[in-house]
């Protein structure tokens, strides 16, 4: 038996249909307050884009969980549904001195334009390095791979790719592969997990704007939601804490066995740039805990055949958005399975009612 239409149309099929349903569910909410962060490029229509932010609770709360979607833009399909879905249905308020704030399209052009990247194909969770750290750099792994992960032509149907794959992953292993191709590179800038040459715009205004919204914090939780990683329709709490660290036991404890380390060892891999590292500079007067809650769709081979397929025809066709490879990059990361919709809304709003009763002891 399907679920109810009714229960799974929080997800939508472009930005501004997410954008129309979230901005709406938020003016139903009486302590909603609504911040909206332009960006400098347009949608695949020419309409204008924008993060937007919705605070709910007191300006001057101790204890403020942040919730993110779109840092990968397609993804926002994703995490802006966990948000939509949030403001119609959960209406039990929050505990005292808490507020929960919804961030909606970090990357407004990569969800209106169904790329994983921004205008510059800037992954933006590679891109903020921090402590002097210089957008320089990439795996030599990754430079032997870059023929397979970057083709210099337009994506056909057959191609080589599986065998191309297989013999990677029989020379480097898989692990290694993983680790390689995903951790972040600054070289090939029309390549795959490209992490840019300085701070991008979108990362850049997101943090300024935490940073003036946060100075009465004192604990500060952080759910920024990715899809594409693990089994499907389970989700992973990936946090960037050392396994054998009191803090990944403590979390283990609050969270339970899905909170997993960025380690190729696991689900994921490490990552250079990654956003949810340089996220606490903007309050560092504050404790944070902060986690990546991904979403599995489908095996990762084939999750990385979608996004070696789409950048080939973004880099080398003409653009068009309803060309299968970007077609592809959407189901690949937000399945249209009514099923593994609902799942992703439950888990989703479920992750954010566990921050909300943990908040007092980050």
């Amino acid at each position: 038996m399907k679920p109810p239409a009714s229960e799974v149309s929080a997800f939508s099929d472009a930005y501004t249909e997410s954008r129309r349903k979230l901005l709406a569910a938020a003016q139903q909410r009486d302590n909603a307050r609504v911040t909206s962060l332009p960006n400098d490029h347009r949608g695949d229509n020419g309409q204008t884009l924008c993060t937007d932010a919705i605070w709910l609770g007191p300006s001057d709360a101790e204890n403020v969980l942040v919730h993110l979607s779109g840092l990968h833009g397609v993804e926002g399909y994703v995490g802006g549904a966990v948000q939509v879905d949030w403001l119609r249905r959960h209406h039990s308020g929050l505990p005292p001195k808490t507020a929960l704030v919804l961030v909606h399209a970090i990357n407004p052009f990569g969800m209106a334009n169904l790329r994983r990247v921004n205008a510059d194909n800037i992954d933006l969770n590679r891109n903020a390095l921090i402590d002097h750290e210089s957008y320089e750099g990439a795996s030599d792994a990754y430079r032997i791979l870059d023929p397979v992960l970057n083709p210099t032509a337009i994506p056909r149907r057959p191609n080589a790719f599986y065998l191309q794959a297989a013999r990677s992953l029989a020379r480097f292993g898989f692990r290694a592969v993983k680790q390689a191709v995903a951790e972040g590179q600054y070289e090939f800038p029309r390549g795959l997990f490209y992490g840019g040459d300085s701070l991008a715009a979108e990362i850049r205004t997101l943090m300024e704007w935490l940073e003036s919204q946060l100075s009465a914090a004192r604990r500060i939780g952080v759910i920024d939601i990715h899809s594409g990683l693990g089994r499907w329709g389970r989700d992973s709490l990936l946090v960037d804490v050392d396994p054998e660290s009191a803090e990944f036991n403590r979390l283990r404890m609050a969270f339970g066995s899905r909170i997993a380390p960025l380690s190729p060892t696991g689900v994921a891999y490490r990552i250079r740039g990654a956003f949810l590292t340089a996220l606490p500079q903007t309050a560092r007067h504050a404790t944070w805990t902060c986690m990546g809650q991904e979403f599995g769709t489908f095996k990762p081979i084939r999750v990385l055949r979608a996004l070696i397929e789409e950048n080939a025809w973004r880099q080398w066709g003409d653009d068009d958005t309803h060309h299968w490879s970007v077609e592809g990059l959407r189901s690949t990361f937000c399945p249209a399975a009514p099923r593994w919709r609902q799942a992703i809304l439950t888990r989703g709003a479920d992750l954010i009612r566990q921050h909300l009763q943990c908040a007092a002891d980050y």
